[in-house]
């Protein structure tokens, strides 16, 4: 951690797994290698030492994580062969950096500047000068920047035909690729909320939420089940039944410890208690005190049952990373997942802001 703050904690188990696993090697064909996914049977910061040590590794038995795609490797792997650990966290920055800017000028095209630096603003939540010094951090925060860079650049050609649809079928597909169960629903809930902001607010139905909501979980989850099948047949091993071992055990009631029960209140606390430093404190006032003045000011142009009508869907989205850390309760309980509570923090900035009557839009057709 840095200036001991939770939200700058880094994983530096997971880094240290992930760099085992690109390191990792075997005699089996490629074909194996890449549904298997290799990793030595050592905790992985010991097994980084084997392998910087030049300590033969022939003693040491491997171990399987299949249960992932481990589509990070496709970059990692050939990054190392150039670059070491350091290197590739400055990358970040600089792939971060850019990512940013281009986002940051596909939303001046489209938005009002007050939207703009509001929706920047709560970025900060994720703590996004932290992501580029964890390896797993960027799996799907890299994703995200470059799907909303798509989305808002060909926003004309999305928002045509049902094609969103497709757009979060592929948001959700790319996710689990890249991903080690992280903080995954934000490449749900950001999108959706900027399709949201780029419709009027009798455009997104419930029906259309829930379609493209389905769409997202389908290309999740059907691409992880596609990693277990293809497994399955291509390997002739079951790796069903780790992974549902697995998704059971982090769906449970029980902490990581396997000891310790815990309840969505105990998971709400500690994220939230993530953000009770001056920084984020002082950060929530200059955000929702001038929201909350232009609303009340006006109050009075307000109809409260027509509002309600066109932007309860606001609220919906809001209370999504609480039925998320519900349904994925042990999981649930590791720091980084308090990044999801951004979609909580986008969706109520939104909702008081259409609230103040502000326009989101200047230049979408």
């Amino acid at each position: 951690m840095l200036f001991n703050s939770w939200i700058t904690l880094r994983d530096n188990f997971t880094d240290a797994l992930m760099l085992g696993t690109a390191s990792c090697s075997s005699n089996d064909s490629a074909a194996q290698k890449a549904l298997l996914i290799y990793k030595y049977d050592e905790p992985p910061i010991e097994a980084l030492n084997l392998i910087y040590d030049k300590t033969s590794p022939s003693t040491v038995p491997l171990n399987s994580y299949a249960r992932y795609w481990h589509g990070y490797l496709i970059f990692l792997k050939p990054l190392l062969l150039f670059l070491n650990y350091s290197e590739i966290r400055l990358l970040n920055y600089l792939i971060e950096l850019i990512l940013l800017l281009f986002l940051s000028k596909e939303m001046y095209k489209l938005f009002d500047i007050k939207f703009v630096i509001l929706f920047f603003a709560s970025m900060l939540f994720v703590s996004p000068y932290i992501i580029p010094l964890c390896l797993q951090y960027t799996t799907v925060f890299f994703p995200l920047l470059i799907g909303l860079i798509v989305l808002l650049r060909r926003h004309e050609w999305f928002l045509n035909n049902n094609r969103l649809i497709f757009y979060f079928l592929i948001m959700g597909i790319v996710t689990s690729y890249f991903d080690l169960l992280t903080y995954p629903l934000v490449t749900w809930g950001i999108p959706l909320l900027l399709v949201l902001a780029m419709s009027s607010s009798s455009e997104v139905s419930f029906s259309k939420l829930c379609m493209f909501s389905s769409s997202w979980l389908f290309g999740y989850a059907g691409m992880w089940i596609g990693k277990w099948e293809l497994g399955s047949i291509v390997l002739k091993k079951n790796l069903f039944a780790d992974g549902l071992e697995n998704l059971i055990f982090r769906t449970s009631h029980v902490s990581p410890d396997k000891i310790t029960p815990i309840n969505i209140f105990y998971i709400l606390g500690e994220h939230l208690y993530k953000y009770a430093n001056i920084v984020y404190i002082a950060l929530i006032l200059l955000i929702f005190v001038p929201l909350v003045i232009a609303v009340y000011r006006n109050r009075k142009n307000i109809k409260w049952k027509t509002f309600l009508q066109n932007n309860w869907i606001y609220l919906l989205i809001c209370l999504a990373p609480v039925v998320w850390y519900q349904i994925a309760l042990n999981h649930s309980v590791h720091p980084y997942t308090f990044r999801i509570l951004w979609i909580s923090v986008l969706s109520s900035i939104m909702f008081l802001y259409r609230l103040a009557n502000f326009s989101y839009k200047v230049n979408i057709r």
